[in-house]
């Protein structure tokens, strides 16, 4: 079994062994960066004398080194970083919460609080579940520092799942399972697309070793054969704009492995995955964006109804794009079109310090976990209930209207329908998706048109 380093060499970029690695990706103030070699020192000290070298060798300090680097690399601030750093101490050493508290910040503790592990030897899967209860509430015990505990939980994983290799298969298993379940959905949930991805990929990667390499070669095609066009139409769209928009910068993606697997699964053919190309264009002002959209429609030929605003109506995590899809030179493409700033909060999610929907989604995250909460629930009963109602992932349909329709990832046409309510005094007749007859059990994608035609009900 390769590593997932020959798929992703990029991972390799994750792992540092030195602070002075860490400070070529700071951009901090000097009280800060002093804060961060401070907290590098203590987790240094603590680890060198507590911790024996990581299963893959190094010497311990290495994994929270990385972990800080990947918080780094996403824009995080001073104090997750230094959490990211400390992220182990009280779990691993002597060290106290209130070590830190006094020795930092009450917040640097609160966020090392929420990620130490509740570790109980003789109730393995109690302790785990006992863990992740904790992590998930944390927003309801310290609100934003909640929020950055997850940042900080998703690093640990990614450095995490790049080593698996060196556990049996039964532990691999168990711990990309866990990825799939608890870490994908938080990061999708809060807007955080690349973690997302790279981690619903990782493990994908364990769960389904030879699926993955078939849709490994089968991305690598789709990027050589798709590069090129897209190359083409934005020197188009560039072209006509040149004397209207100064600077258009562009970004070629294909579709990541798992999110390929999952609609080909669902009985999609290739060609009729929409996101499975896309390009995102850069423009300096939210009115470009409009006038960038005009120039795709006119050289690329925009496909039925599936142009989406969604900077008019961002998402729930604050995403913010105008989403199109074309077609050149036979080729599908979705362009998603974004200023420089819609660009990095789409990166970071609602931890983007200039997200709008931040504090919205925070006040949402404790109403939904107020819902689930209470004194006699079980710890795995509580984790199960916020995967089946909080962490369910959730999709876009577009309605005959045009409005983009959230649903549940996995909903059916037929769910769609009671949904929109059209089955009060009305049965199915016909299901229309992307302008094609479907059964009314098919499982809708991201995007896709849907139209039903109702008749009356028997006797009604």
């Amino acid at each position: 079994m390769h590593a997932i380093s020959d798929y992703y060499p990029e991972v390799k970029t994750f792992n540092i062994s030195s602070f002075e690695e860490l400070k070529k990706v700071l951009h901090f103030n000097k009280d800060e960066l002093d804060l961060m070699e401070k907290a590098y020192e203590k987790a240094e000290k603590f680890h060198s004398k507590y911790n024996p070298p990581r299963k893959a060798g190094e010497p311990y300090i290495t994994h929270p080194l990385s972990v800080a680097y990947i918080l780094a690399k996403f824009g995080a601030d001073c104090n997750t970083i230094c959490a990211g750093l400390l992220h182990d101490v009280v779990e691993d050493t002597p060290c106290t919460l209130e070590e830190l508290a006094n020795e930092f910040n009450e917040d640097i503790a609160q966020i090392v609080d929420v990620v130490t592990k509740i570790n109980n030897k003789d109730d393995i899967n109690g302790s785990k579940d006992a863990t992740h209860r904790k992590i998930l509430e944390g927003v309801r015990k310290y609100g934003i520092n909640g929020l950055r505990a997850i940042l900080v939980k998703l690093a640990d994983r990614i450095h995490n799942i790049q080593t698996l290799n060196v556990f049996n298969e039964s532990k691999r298993i168990d711990i990309a399972n866990e990825t799939m379940s608890i870490y994908v959905p938080l990061a999708r949930r809060y807007g955080i697309y690349e973690v997302k991805d790279f981690l619903s990929d990782s493990a994908f990667y364990y769960l389904e070793p030879l699926k993955f390499e078939e849709y490994y070669n089968l991305r690598q095609m789709i990027k050589r054969n798709s590069k090129d066009i897209c190359d083409e139409l934005y020197a188009l769209v560039k072209d006509e704009l040149s004397n209207k928009i100064v600077n258009i910068d562009y970004i070629y993606k294909v579709k990541n492995l798992y999110g390929i697997y999952k609609q080909v699964k669902r009985g999609k053919q290739i060609d009729e995955i929409d996101d499975l190309v896309g390009m995102k264009f850069i423009v300096p002002e939210q009115s470009d964006c409009y006038t960038t959209l005009g120039a795709v429609h006119k050289n690329a030929k925009p496909i039925g109804r599936n142009m989406v605003d969604y900077i008019a109506s961002p998402k729930p995590n604050g995403y913010q794009s105008l989403n199109t899809l074309v077609n050149y030179e036979h080729t599908n493409v979705q362009a998603r079109i974004r200023t420089k700033d819609m660009e990095q909060n789409n990166r970071l999610g609602i931890l983007s310090k200039q997200n709008p929907a931040t504090d919205l989604m925070l006040k949402q995250m404790k109403r939904d976990l107020d819902k689930i909460s209470g004194d006699n629930i079980s710890n795995k009963a509580f984790v199960d209930a916020v995967e089946k109602n909080i962490l369910r992932p959730e999709i876009g349909v577009i309605a005959p209207t045009g409005k983009v329709i959230t649903i549940n990832d996995g909903d059916t046409a037929y769910d769609y329908a009671l949904k929109m309510k059209l089955l009060e005094d009305s049965v199915i007749d016909r299901v229309y998706v992307n302008g094609n007859v479907v059964d009314s059990d098919v499982i809708l994608c991201e995007g896709d048109n849907i139209f039903i035609l109702t008749k009356p009900r028997k006797g009604a």
